[in-house]
């Protein structure tokens, strides 16, 4: 993902969610590998990116919950409470 351009990635995390409806079991084993792919872009300069990362993770979460908890609940919440902080604008 991090070697695209933004439409380039958009377009992988609109495929991961997809994926995710459509693909039943194809996707456990590569559990991990698209959760580290996707986390790697959450603090994109392009704000549509880091938009659908906020919208990919709870799908992720329902995917493999047991998985998401044990390996990236933590750093998940803590991402999404960064992101939910107003920014501030002068």
């Amino acid at each position: 993902f991090s070697k695209g351009n933004a439409d380039a990635i958009h377009g992988a995390l609109l495929v991961v969610g997809a994926m995710l409806t459509h693909t039943g079991d194809f996707m456990v084993p590569r559990f991990d590998d698209v959760c580290e792919a996707v986390l790697s872009v959450r603090e994109h300069k392009s704000k549509l990116l880091r938009v659908s990362v906020v919208e990919l993770l709870p799908r992720l979460a329902g995917f493999c919950p047991d998985a998401f908890a044990r390996s990236y609940l933590q750093s998940t919440l803590s991402h999404l409470v960064k992101a939910a902080r107003p920014t501030s604008s002068h």
